[in-house]
């Protein structure tokens, strides 16, 4: 019988010097396999680990008459192929998000325009009536719900939707006759 046999049935059996043999005399071929699959020292010598923690997490699962060696780079192969898989899908979402993100960043151009706009509503803003002011910069700066602001001014919502409506018009019309000029 071969020598692994008889070691998988006595680490079926929880036995710990069993498991040291077998671990001794596969480790170095596994750690061969893993690192021509992987290519980086490191990783082959955690995924051999892996490997073999695996087999003891499970050890009583396995076919007790049949060698560990085929088991065990079964998991080798398939923690790698798992581990490649999963930096390829890393890498294909930071490439996405850099392509999606790289033309959302204003050019100085755009930022100075939007610079000029922001500074033209505060002014169209400064120049309302207080309590507009007031409701406008609850709703926008302190992003509250229109019942939230009715209740904060203790008015009544209606109005507070009216305010910004108003706010709005202005500001649509105020910028309508800067586009034009």
């Amino acid at each position: 019988m071969d020598s692994h046999i008889v070691l998988v049935q006595q680490i079926k059996a929880s036995n710990r010097k069993a498991f040291q043999k077998l671990y001794e005399s596969c480790w170095q071929d596994l750690f061969i396999s893993a690192f021509h699959l992987i290519a980086c020292e490191e990783l082959a010598k955690d995924f051999t680990q892996d490997a073999f923690v695996k087999l003891w997490e499970n050890r009583d699962k396995i076919n007790s008459f049949q060698s560990p060696k085929p088991y065990l780079y079964t998991i080798l192969k398939n923690s790698i192929l798992n581990h490649i898989r999963k930096e390829k899908t890393l890498a294909e979402k930071k490439i996405h998000i850099v392509a999606h993100t790289a033309h959302e960043i204003p050019s100085p151009v755009e930022q100075l325009a939007a610079k000029e706009l922001e500074s033209k509503m505060l002014a169209i803003i400064r120049e309302l009536p207080p309590a507009a002011q007031r409701i406008w910069n609850l709703s926008r700066q302190e992003n509250l719900s229109v019942n939230e602001i009715a209740g904060r001014l203790e008015i009544s919502p209606l109005t507070v939707k009216k305010q910004l409506s108003n706010v709005l018009r202005a500001l649509r019309a105020r910028f309508a006759a800067h586009l034009r000029s």
